[in-house]
């Protein structure tokens, strides 16, 4: 897939001039291990350190796919805003996976996509909204004194991408900053509508564009065309 490579080049702009003015952090991978858990997370208002994402405030959670070479750095961490332990009550949150892959095929980058939201780690709960690529999480007061912070939960959604799925690299980007969550706005927004558009091309047979909410991202984005072509071929055998 193809169909962010201009978004990747544009993202990875933004980084580097927000490194430069120092808005923006690379950090270093933590391993993760020690908050590696089997089940959903609960995590009581009370026991909260931070809520990231809250109803309230503006969130967005995304995966961005490319089989193009050099535009996912990987291992990379990057941050704009506070880290968690230099945060505290509800604040807004982007989160953005980066994937390099050659062997995904389009019609699994919805199920590419969708798998950030089930990470299970201790003290980490996420309460999301996938439909609209937006994220909910808590993080325990318990948990960060433990020492989990972005640089864990961006190495733990590295490692879980990559056991699941074929892929060479991933790069997550963080935000807790307003000002960051607005810069990465019209990346995830997009990112959200193509995840969506693929979703109902793979699984409704009708492919009835008229009535289709995708179809202005549709229009735009030639992987998408081509999924619709295929599939209309498939339907009339």
């Amino acid at each position: 897939m193809r169909a962010f490579d201009e978004d990747l080049r544009f993202l990875r702009e933004l980084l580097e001039r927000g490194e430069r003015e120092g808005r923006v952090r690379r950090l270093v991978p933590s391993d993760p291990s020690g908050f590696l858990g089997e089940e959903p997370q609960l995590v009581l208002r009370e026991e909260a350190w931070v809520e990231l994402g809250s109803p309230e405030l503006p969130s967005l959670a995304s995966v961005l796919l490319t089989e193009t070479p050099g535009l996912v750095r990987d291992g990379g961490i990057s941050l704009i805003g506070e880290d968690l332990p230099g945060l505290r009550g509800e604040v807004p949150f982007a989160q953005l996976c980066l994937v390099e892959s050659r062997e995904i095929r389009d019609e699994d980058y919805r199920r590419l996509s969708l798998a950030p939201f089930r990470l299970r780690l201790r003290g980490y709960m996420v309460r999301s909204l996938p439909s609209q690529m937006r994220i909910w999480s808590r993080v325990s007061e318990e948990a960060v004194r433990r020492g989990f912070s972005f640089s864990v939960l961006g190495e733990a959604l590295r490692l879980t991408l990559r056991s699941a799925f074929p892929v060479s690299s991933v790069e997550v980007v963080f935000s807790t900053s307003p000002e960051g969550v607005r810069e990465l706005w019209g990346v995830g927004e997009k990112a959200g509508k193509v995840a969506g558009a693929v979703g109902k091309m793979v699984e409704e047979v009708s492919l009835d564009c008229e009535r289709c909410d995708y179809r202005e991202v549709c229009g735009s984005v030639p992987e998408l065309r081509r999924i619709r072509e295929r599939k209309l071929r498939e339907v009339r055998g």
